[in-house]
């Protein structure tokens, strides 16, 4: 089980069967999927916060195909090199969405006998409600999913020995105070050719992504990939996958309709990851 500190005034919460509580008496209720919200008390934070129910919903039903399913090996591998000689191993996926990676991290610590605590948090509380869902029929190394923001996350100092941030900011001040010495920040973000063919699609000029993660104060870069393959998407995931993109929103009802009737998409998926060292 995860080790949340209390959001207001930063004492340890403890698990009393259907909620957590600190010394302040300050309480949060699990809800019935069973994650627990942190966020509710943080001044600006509101139930549209984050993601929308639909682009969870399109996201979740897009990586369920398993488009994605190299990045996420690549994540979990990453991983488990990190922490395959550790003990009391904490792995916390900021910006964790629907908790596909997470889940994948998961599943490879357990194939190879890696005993991890586990957390993921987003501020889409939509997308926490899914993976808490799913995750409730999990038989073991069960994950804890809270709603939380990443620039204040409700954890101790020192406590994570791997944090994944994919496709989310990076809160890298945030991170360094959880990590522990020697722990790893892995960021996976869109390469300069990712969804190249959806933009085709889309747009009259296609513009390449430019890269957008820096270095880092207080980390190490020990590690640097591309991972680049091709996917062929039918109807109805090239919707799906649009509507989970920052491109949808940009994008005109006209736009949108022709993506809608797209019968199928060629389009090269392209992600960089690093890997930094506390």
């Amino acid at each position: 089980m995860a080790e949340y500190i209390c959001p207001v005034c930063g004492e340890k919460l403890i698990r009393e069967q259907n909620s957590y509580a600190c010394v302040n008496r300050h309480n949060f209720d699990v809800a019935k999927e069973g994650y627990v919200n942190l966020a509710s008390c943080k001044k600006g934070v509101s139930a549209l916060s984050g993601d929308s129910k639909q682009m969870c919903l399109d996201r979740r039903d897009f990586l369920e195909q398993e488009f994605y399913e190299p990045l996420a090996k690549k994540l979990s591998e990453i991983a488990y090199n990190a922490c395959r000689d550790k003990t009391d191993i904490f792995v916390l996926d900021a910006g964790c969405g629907e908790g596909y990676y997470l889940r994948n991290v998961r599943n490879h610590m357990c194939r190879n006998n890696v005993t991890c605590t586990y957390a993921g948090i987003d501020l889409a509380k939509e997308g926490i409600k899914l993976a808490a869902k799913r995750e409730k029929t999990a038989e073991e190394c069960k994950i804890n999913f809270c709603v939380a923001g990443i620039f204040d996350l409700p954890f101790a100092d020192g406590t994570a020995d791997v944090i994944i941030s994919a496709f989310a900011p990076v809160a890298d001040v945030e991170f360094y105070r959880v990590l522990k010495k020697g722990g790893i920040l892995v960021v996976a973000c869109p390469a300069e050719k990712h969804l190249y063919g959806l933009k085709q699609s889309v747009y009259e000029t296609a513009r390449e992504n430019t890269e957008k993660i820096p270095d880092y104060d207080g980390f190490n870069l020990v590690h640097t990939e591309r991972l680049t393959y091709e996917i062929d998407v039918k109807k109805p995931y090239i919707s799906k996958l649009f509507g989970m993109t920052p491109y949808y929103w940009k994008s005109s009802e006209k736009t949108q309709n022709a993506v809608n009737e797209l019968e199928e998409l060629h389009t090269p998926c392209d992600f960089l990851i690093k890997v930094y060292e506390k």
